[in-house]
C-alpha cells in the first residue's frame, strides 16, 4: 500500500514538473530553407547575402506558422529586473544595450507581419497598442515600425502620413 502511494505520488510530480517544462518552453520557432523565421525577419543583420525576393518568398512559405508567432513577439515586456539594474548602472553596456532595444523583438517582428499586408489582420490589434506604446526609449522604432505594418495591413494611402 505504502509502495503504492509512492508510485503515485512519484508520477504526479512527474507531471507536474513536464506540464511546467511545456508551460514555459518557448513556441517553436518556424522555418525555411534551414534558417529560422528571425533570420528571414532580418537576414541582412546575421551576415545573410539573400534578395529581397528570397526574403518574401521564405516569409510567405511559412505566413501559417509565421503570422501567430510574429504576433506572439509583440507581446514581448522587458523584464523588470534588467530595468532595475538600468536604473542602478545606467552606463553598463549590457543594460544599455537591452534598454535600447537590443533585445526587443516587436520592432522586426511589426515590420515582418506589414509584409504579410492584409493577411495578418489579426495582428492589428496588437500592432495599435505598439504604435501608441512608449515604454522604453527604442520606443520610436518600433512604434515606427507598427504604424508602416498597419499602413500595409489596412492598405491605406500614404499621403495623410506624408
Amino acid at each position: 500500500m505504502l509502495k503504492r502511494a509512492g508510485i503515485v505520488v512519484a508520477l504526479l510530480m512527474v507531471a507536474f514538473l513536464g506540464g511546467l517544462i511545456l508551460r514555459f518552453q518557448p513556441r517553436h520557432e518556424p522555418s525555411c530553407k534551414g534558417k529560422p523565421l528571425h533570420y528571414w525577419v532580418d537576414p541582412w543583420a546575421y551576415g545573410g547575402q539573400e534578395s529581397p525576393l528570397d526574403v518574401t518568398a521564405a516569409l510567405n512559405a511559412m505566413q501559417n506558422r509565421a503570422i501567430p508567432y510574429l504576433i506572439d513577439k509583440l507581446r514581448w515586456k522587458p523584464r523588470p529586473i534588467m530595468l532595475k539594474l538600468y536604473e542602478r548602472f545606467p552606463r553598463f553596456p549590457l543594460f544599455m544595450r537591452y534598454v535600447q532595444g537590443a533585445s526587443n523583438p516587436r520592432g522586426p517582428a511589426a515590420h515582418a507581419l506589414g509584409q504579410f499586408g492584409p493577411l495578418a489582420t489579426n495582428a492589428i490589434l496588437q500592432l495599435l497598442i505598439l504604435s501608441t506604446n512608449s515604454d522604453l526609449p527604442s520606443s520610436w522604432y518600433n512604434r515606427g515600425c507598427a504604424q508602416a505594418a498597419l499602413i500595409k495591413i489596412r492598405q491605406e494611402p500614404l499621403t495623410p502620413y506624408i
